[in-house]
């Protein structure tokens, strides 16, 4: 298949290549306001992202058989809520200067081409049905891929002005949103939360366990996420917070479904959650 004779690394760096000027062809006026042109621009900017997750699906091992490819759909469809969250979330800020923007795309690009490094050393180690070295840094890289895309989705889905003449059918809306985009990032991270901890075959983890922890941190976001909304706060601080519960959520489902949860674990989450919320009354 095409791009197969190349190495990974420049399939990466091709891949953030094509959602760099994707970002920057969303956030910036294309030639001139006239529908003909801004058609294009938005076919040229879906072109551009089919082309660059067409890299990383063809770049990425196919090894497994047919019937184990969940974690690999899991895996693209995390780094497709990435990018789409982190082009969409600047579209909201249109004040800011393009100087500020390109900075901000730049960052989102190299986190992009770092998320893609760290996610193939996982699909290496599964390959090899053994844990490598690079797999622990590698988890941190996802975990902090995991914060971005909660905090950038959660401020998009914030902003987002939906049927707003119609106070009840916009809260349904709005709460509809977050409960779907929950679940298609913690359905996205299933893999991460059982990678690292398993045997060639076999789970050392609880997976019913983490099913379960899955789907109550999922619904539970989405109701958090419908209380902030009546509370009276910018958009990044109340995704801010649903940042700091969906960290904790993470870090149980790891700790509850290893068994390892203790009661020092309960007592940090507390301090996390309640730091953050008196960091956002400040803002």
């Amino acid at each position: 298949m095409i791009f197969e004779s190349i190495g990974k690394k420049l399939a990466f760096k091709l891949s953030t290549i094509a959602v760099f000027i994707s970002g920057f062809l969303y956030n910036k006026d294309f030639l001139f306001e006239l529908p003909i042109y801004q058609v294009g621009k938005y076919l040229l900017i879906l072109l551009l992202l089919f082309l660059s997750m067409f890299i990383v699906v063809t770049r990425f091992s196919f090894k497994f058989p047919l019937d184990n490819r969940g974690p690999l759909v899991q895996k693209f469809l995390f780094i497709a809520l990435y990018v789409l969250s982190g082009i969409v979330f600047i579209a909201f800020f249109p004040l800011l200067s393009l100087y500020f923007k390109l900075v901000y795309l730049l960052l989102f690009s190299f986190g992009f081409y770092i998320l893609l490094l760290a996610i193939n050393i996982f699909v290496v180690s599964e390959e090899k049905g053994s844990l490598i070295p690079l797999v622990q840094p590698s988890r941190m890289v996802v975990s902090l891929a995991f914060l971005a895309v909660i905090f950038l989705g959660s401020t998009v889905i914030y902003k987002i002005q939906i049927f707003q003449d119609y106070e009840i059918i916009s809260s349904i809306a709005r709460f509809t949103l977050f409960l779907s985009f929950f679940y298609a990032l913690f359905y996205s991270v299933f893999w991460y939360v059982v990678s690292g901890y398993s045997k060639v075959g076999q789970f050392t983890v609880d997976l019913a366990r983490v099913n379960w922890v899955l789907i109550a941190s999922f619904v539970a976001l989405g109701q958090i996420a419908y209380l902030l909304s009546f509370v009276p706060l910018e958009s990044y601080g109340r995704a801010l917070i649903l940042t700091s519960h969906a960290y904790v959520f993470l870090i149980f489902s790891q700790l509850y479904s290893r068994h390892l949860f203790v009661r020092r674990d309960g007592v940090k989450f507390v301090l996390i959650i309640v730091s953050v919320y008196f960091l956002v009354s400040f803002m």
